[in-house]
């Protein structure tokens, strides 16, 4: 009769770099940069909800 060792399998450790560098901070947008997006995003959301309010009026239906 043979007799066997078990051993527990174990995954490696996760490796730990000491040598990595921090990521840099992302840069701010400059105030006229980010008004202009905002305005941007604020424009393409009120066109999609007059679309949808003429939509529910019936407003642009091929029937008419």
């Amino acid at each position: 009769m043979m007799i066997m060792d078990i051993v527990e399998h174990r995954p490696p450790l996760k490796r730990i770099d000491f040598g990595l560098k921090p990521r840099a901070p992302e840069p701010q947008e400059a105030d006229q940069v980010k008004a202009a997006r905002e305005l941007t995003e604020r424009l393409k959301y009120e066109a999609l909800w007059r679309t949808i309010v003429r939509a529910s009026q019936g407003q642009g239906s091929v029937e008419g």
